[in-house]
């Protein structure tokens, strides 16, 4: 039977790159993610996106 083992304190999980993902892989995600949605939502989603993506705006500098 298999046995599953606990310790304490818990062990720490191995370490993370923190660093930021390919923006490639972001848009990618980001264009299947709204793939599903109405042609409508995806135009002003992408919009508000790229709004942020090139802080365009003193709102989207802001979040940045």
């Amino acid at each position: 039977m298999n046995q599953i083992r606990f310790t304490w304190p818990p062990e720490k999980p191995a370490k993370m790159s923190y660093g930021s993902p390919r923006p490639e892989s972001i848009s990618v995600a980001l264009l299947n993610l709204l793939r599903p949605l109405p042609q409508e939502f995806k135009k002003s989603f992408l919009g508000l996106w790229e709004e942020y993506e090139f802080a365009a705006t003193p709102e989207a500098r802001i979040l940045k």
